[in-house]
């Protein structure tokens, strides 16, 4: 047997091994936690947020390496967007006489499908290592997570949650919601010898979150046991988490 075939028939049996082992002790993978991205930029996200020490691209070295941005040199831009398709609905049930006698005559059940079904996440990233200095400079807006519905309200009882607020009905109504959260990282690498670089990042955060009606506010109208309207609730911090890395280079045999 040649040492091809051998290198070949060792590769084989790894494989199987390991596929043995996949089926004979299944665990649950989670890929996403929720409406949270699993990495930053598309080869981040190729590779399960996985590329820290890497150095692969600007987007995800800003993101999780900064000392990664003194390996690239000159001007580097990256621009790119991820798309959330979740399948989101809600369900409700109320027993009959659940409010009293006749409130409702019988119980009502239904389930009602999201008409809000993307959700488009923007980022760049931007590297400015000048040639001939041991500095560079970054600067990006990286997404981080995004989600929202919509949930028509309904007067044929269809899904009881969604019915309209008392007196009219014991629901919600329409209900509505959409959450954002940014992050702006701005900051800088030196490299310190040829195998070593050391990077800050000071990361600065946007979030938006808006839901009508919310149901954790106090009733605004007279009688009713629900709020019937709310404002969006922006939170900008002036300041977020601070990044320090290091990064080496493995010596070149």
């Amino acid at each position: 047997m040649t040492t091809s075939s051998k290198l070949t028939t060792a590769a084989f049996f790894k494989l199987f091994l390991l596929l043995v082992l996949v089926l004979i002790r299944p665990v649950t993978a989670y890929a996403t936690d929720g409406h949270f991205l699993h990495g930053s930029g598309p080869v981040n996200e190729a590779m399960g947020g996985a590329d820290t020490g890497l150095c692969l691209d600007a987007t995800g070295s800003i993101a999780w390496n900064p000392a990664c941005t003194a390996r690239f040199m000159g001007r580097r831009f990256e621009l790119h967007g991820t798309i959330f398709v979740p399948w989101r609905s809600l369900s409700s049930t109320v027993n009959a006489n659940a409010f009293g006698p006749g409130m409702p005559g019988a119980t009502l059940s239904g389930t009602t499908t999201s008409k809000t079904d993307t959700a488009f996440m923007p980022g760049f990233a931007f590297i400015y290592h000048p040639s001939g200095s041991a500095n560079a400079y970054h600067f990006g807006m990286l997404a981080v997570s995004g989600f929202g519905v919509d949930y028509p309200g309904n007067t044929d009882f269809s899904n009881p949650i969604l019915t309209p607020q008392p007196p009219n009905g014991f629901g919600f109504g329409r209900v509505r919601s959409d959450y954002m959260l940014v992050t702006l990282p701005v900051g800088v690498a030196r490299q310190l010898t040829e195998r070593l670089s050391l990077g800050f990042s000071a990361v600065p955060s946007f979030s938006m979150l808006q839901v009508i009606p919310a149901p954790f506010s106090a009733p605004v109208s007279g009688g009713s046991t629900m709020p019937i309207t709310s404002r969006p609730v922006h939170t900008r911090p002036p300041l977020g988490p601070v990044s320090i890395s290091a990064s080496t280079t493995p010596l070149k045999k």
